[in-house]
């Protein structure tokens, strides 16, 4: 497998349940570990690193929270309709329709000086 300077390393998209099982474990490992540190005889380090642990899972819960509901699981098949100018998106076409009307990369701007760009062989 080899990464073409196209390949992104971080991918948003629909969620499994497994990354949530995973964060969590993610931080009740690191809780178990920073209760380590209250046992006497065990480097203060641990108990840091057990706490740097419990703050990463909750970042990723939080974080894999946000695609949940951006994205939705992964699996299913979501419809959406994206304005033609700027790429946003939109739950029905009709929004995307209103939207398109009035985006500022539409052809509904002002067209600067030297003429609007036009489509070769038109």
């Amino acid at each position: 497998l080899r990464c073409t300077p196209r390949c992104m390393l971080i991918v948003c998209g629909p969620v499994t349940r497994q990354h949530f099982v995973l964060a969590a474990l993610c931080v009740g490992a690191g809780v178990c570990v920073a209760a380590l540190g209250f046992i006497d005889g065990i480097p203060s380090w641990v108990q840091l690193l057990g706490i740097i642990g419990a703050c990463v899972g909750a970042l990723q819960l939080l974080l894999f929270g946000y695609m949940l509901i951006s994205y939705g699981w992964r699996g299913q098949t979501v419809t959406v309709y994206a304005c033609q100018f700027c790429t946003t998106q939109f739950p029905t076409y009709q929004a995307a329709a209103d939207h398109e009307q009035t985006c500022q990369y539409g052809t509904g701007v002002a067209v600067p000086i030297g003429g609007a760009p036009t489509v070769m062989g038109m």
